[in-house]
């Protein structure tokens, strides 16, 4: 084929030198349809990761009330995951009943073998990067296919008319497992949750003990899978036994309140818990993550002193950080910030203390967003929600002040959205914001504004620094003559802004679900934008505050006076 078009070209153009300007320009032209192609090709990735995020990963499909959310995604990924499994059980398996049995017990365990890396965050689930839900989520299912498989097995070698061996072990699995999975279950877990980890802990333990007597007794070959399960929980109490050196030098505890008026009566009732813990160790801290906390003090449960509780890390100094900014706290040595609200159980016992003996702590754990890498970020958060995102903001800005690291940081614009649930709540929010408002000011080039919205008029002045000529933050009261909402915020960014986009959202789930929905309406095939849920997700669905009957006094609101709000100045990167 080739000799026919070099004969071919001899033909037509008889000087060999015209011919090597005829194929230089047949090769220009190939070069320039491979650079089209090519840019064609990227539009269509563009565009598919577009329609994939909106329609698949975005998409909530089951939203998180007392479980978890379900995107599209993931329940695709289970109804495939729960075919495979059919299929695996009843391909050829030629009407013999107790081939079914046997492959429902070996799909069972193996299904077992995740689940014993334990419902909590640890190593392995740090390694694979897994966000704290889906791990749950995962286990959840997980845990309760491989219970029915379990069951299966039992009516499938009972409908088989195969030989009954090792009933007493038999029923002693049937009885854990099916404890198990009655307490999985939204209300003991949500209303006993402190009990339902110990009684989960027990009956996993019997379960795995009952596991091993039986395979034993049946098929000693197979004793390789209760060992690997034992082994893998195991490894996961190194890190338990571990933490137990990470310990507080000294702790603080500072209470803030709230108004709450029920009838005619008005009383101040603990919003926020601020925990300061001084470290003995250096720790290294990521933005987003979490720690597994354990605390010690007169008013706590013996038990206190042998479980831990997931609390994020709102604010960290390390002993060797950058420079000390002016104006900006610090402490003596490594220190980390947890704000808690008070619920029930330990939170309750921590918020009606007065002194902590001393606190130690597993991880950190969780997932770290690369948000550096993202040239346009927006966190937005809802009242306690700050904690799970004001990391994040902290992390961007001490990698912009860095000389040695902020060539990496690609964030050139940081916005803060954070919806108060009341004005009480800019008494522990405010310093904070202050902090970061003061290491944003020391960059040769602000890239943070901070949108703050306030339910109610306010009667004192803010917290935070009001320059008439910035803009870095920005308060909205009811009936503000110039109000810009979070949805138009995000909108603007992803219509008038270069570069990647992310948004990150922590509040109650209703929140969470409405930022989503703003994101999805502001992602388009030329310019998606990328939404993730904090890993700190509120357990109930409204706040503290909105569960009382009534808002403020009347003769509060008499005194309200609104501030005057001038237009910002938004510049987009």
């Amino acid at each position: 084929m080739m000799l026919t078009i070099i004969e071919w070209l001899e033909t037509i153009f008889p000087s060999t030198s015209i011919r090597y300007y005829v194929i230089s320009l047949a090769a220009l032209g190939v070069a320039f349809a491979l650079v089209r192609a090519r840019r064609l090709l990227a539009a269509c990735v563009l565009g598919f990761k577009w329609f994939f995020l909106r329609y698949f990963v975005y998409l909530v499909i089951i939203p998180r009330r007392y479980w978890s959310s379900v995107s599209m995604l993931q329940a695709l990924v289970f109804v495939v995951f729960l075919a495979v499994n059919g299929f695996c059980i009843g391909y050829d398996h030629r009407n013999d009943l107790s081939v079914v049995a046997s492959r429902c017990a070996i799909l069972s365990v193996i299904n077992m073998v995740p689940l014993f890396m334990a419902g909590r965050s640890n190593t392995i689930v740090s390694v694979l990067s897994l966000p704290l839900h889906v791990h749950h989520l995962v286990h959840h299912w997980l845990g309760r296919i491989s219970i029915v498989e379990a069951f299966l097995h039992i009516i499938f070698v009972y409908t088989s008319g195969t030989e009954r061996k090792q009933i007493p072990s038999g029923a002693t699995i049937a009885a854990t497992l099916g404890g198990l999975l009655v307490f999985s279950f939204v209300p003991f877990r949500k209303y006993k949750f402190e009990v339902f980890l110990k009684v989960h802990y027990l009956l996993a333990a019997v379960s795995l003990g009952g596991l091993l007597w039986h395979v034993i007794g049946v098929d000693p070959t197979k004793v390789i899978f209760p060992i690997l399960l034992a082994s893998l929980w195991l490894f996961g109490f190194v890190p338990y036994l571990y933490s137990w050196r990470i310990r507080s030098r000294d702790v603080q505890i500072t209470k803030f309140y709230r108004e709450r008026t029920i009838g005619q009566h008005t009383y101040r009732e603990i919003d926020v818990v601020r925990v300061d813990i001084e470290l003995m160790h250096l720790v290294t801290i990521k933005p987003g993550q979490f720690v597994y906390l354990r605390v010690r003090g007169r008013d706590f449960h013996l038990s206190d002193k042998f479980q831990t509780h997931p609390f994020m890390i709102t604010w960290w100094d390390p002993k060797e950080s950058t420079p000390r900014l002016q104006g900006v706290s610090g402490s003596k040595g490594p220190s980390i910030t947890i704000l808690i609200q008070p619920a029930n159980g330990l939170t309750r016992r921590i918020s009606n203390t007065e002194f902590l003996q001393s606190v130690s702590f597993e991880g950190p754990r969780g997932q770290s967003l690369p948000l550096e890498e993202y040239e346009n970020v927006a966190l937005v958060a809802k009242g306690i929600g700050l904690a799970g995102i004001l990391s994040y903001a902290k992390h961007i800005i001490d990698l912009k002040y860095d000389p040695k690291r902020k060539s990496k940081v690609l964030t050139r614009k940081l916005d803060l959205y954070w919806e108060l649930d009341d004005n009480s709540q800019e008494d522990w929010g405010g310093p904070l914001l202050k902090d970061l408002q003061s290491r944003n000011k020391s960059l040769s080039a602000s890239i943070l504004q901070i949108w703050c919205y306030l339910p109610h008029e306010q009667t004192s002045p803010p917290v935070l620094n009001l320059d008439s000529y910035e803009t870095a933050f920005l308060y909205f009261y009811p009936n503000s003559s110039y109000y810009i909402s979070v949805e138009d915020g995000i909108s603007n960014v992803a219509a008038n802004s270069a570069g990647r986009k992310i948004v990150v959202a922590c509040g109650t789930s209703s929140f969470v679900d409405d930022v989503r929905t703003i994101t999805r309406k502001a992602m388009f095939p030329s310019g998606s934008i990328e939404f993730v849920e904090s890993d700190y997700r509120l357990s109930g669905e409204t706040t503290p505050r909105e569960n009382a009957k009534e808002t403020l006094a009347v003769a509060e609101k008499s005194r309200a006076k609104s501030m005057k709000i001038s237009k910002p100045r938004v510049a987009f990167a």
